[in-house]
């Protein structure tokens, strides 16, 4: 996933389920290694970004509260009808 833009080799990906448990459609948590410590929306893309310096205009950017909302948004997943595809009326 971030293997192209991690050239200091600090982000472990993986698809595995959490210690946590089952994640929600579109969901992304990040597991701190040294802490085991489990960080969820926009701070979990907060400390994968500080890892990887090819990331750093978005960190800038995630001081902007509409962006750091959007990415919350996009990285929390979503529940029942939030994932329906919202049809056109008529």
């Amino acid at each position: 996933m971030h293997r192209f833009l991690d050239w200091l080799d600090h982000v472990d990906a993986s698809t595995e389920t959490p210690r946590t448990g089952p994640l929600r459609l579109g969901e992304v948590v990040v597991e701190e290694l040294g802490t085991g410590r489990i960080h969820r929306g926009i701070e979990g893309m907060e400390l994968i970004w500080r890892h990887i310096p090819a990331y750093a205009p978005l960190r800038l950017l995630a001081k902007l509260p509409a962006f750091r909302r959007y990415i919350d948004h996009e990285v929390r997943g979503c529940d029942g009808d939030a994932c329906g595809i919202a049809s056109k009326p008529g």
